[in-house]
């Protein structure tokens, strides 16, 4: 067990003694055991676009074109036109995630987008309220009315229950 312990004393003092070594001759000037690397190369930095949303009512839909877009005014009445992507624009309705078709003219709706080259172009679609549907008469209710009952007297009585012959005999005891 000792030789294990010295030899563990020895190797640690070679460890110790060669960092010092290194450290005193980097302290020398014009001495430098280790060369710096050149800095690596700094990668291009792309920048994140900016997400930017808008609220307003759909005013045109174009979804068949080569390049689907949609037109909105916000509240301020300024136009908004948006260009859509199929694959990456999402339409979100009542919580749920839905298609392009679902998006429909006089639908007030939340844009998510960003603004490449110029063109501002829909991440997400939001719709808050669906078109006003047409009036339409109340569904029939499935209970039937109630009519009023009137007392109707029974034609024949019913007899009173009777009693039976064995009821009327005295109990006995045993």
């Amino acid at each position: 067990m000792k030789r294990f312990r010295t030899a563990g004393l020895i190797v640690g003092g070679l460890l110790i003694g060669g960092m010092v070594s290194v450290v005193h001759a980097a302290d020398q000037p014009g001495t430098h055991p280790i060369t710096p690397k050149a800095p690596l190369a700094s990668t291009p930095s792309t920048s994140i676009p900016q997400i930017t949303s808008i609220t307003g009512s759909i005013t045109e839909l174009d979804l068949k074109a080569m390049s689907p877009s949609l037109t909105l005014t916000d509240a301020g009445g300024k136009v908004w036109t948006l260009a859509l992507d199929p694959q990456l624009t999402s339409i979100w309705r009542n919580g749920q995630i839905g298609k392009l078709d679902a998006l429909q003219v006089g639908q007030q709706v939340k844009v998510r987008y960003t603004s490449k080259a110029g063109k501002n172009v829909a991440k997400s679609i939001t719709i808050a309220q669906a078109i006003t549907p047409v009036a339409t008469a109340p569904a029939p209710s499935m209970t039937p009315p109630i009519a009023p009952v009137a007392a109707t007297p029974m034609a024949t009585p019913v007899p009173a229950p009777t009693t039976s012959p064995a009821s009327t005999e005295p109990k006995k005891s045993y």
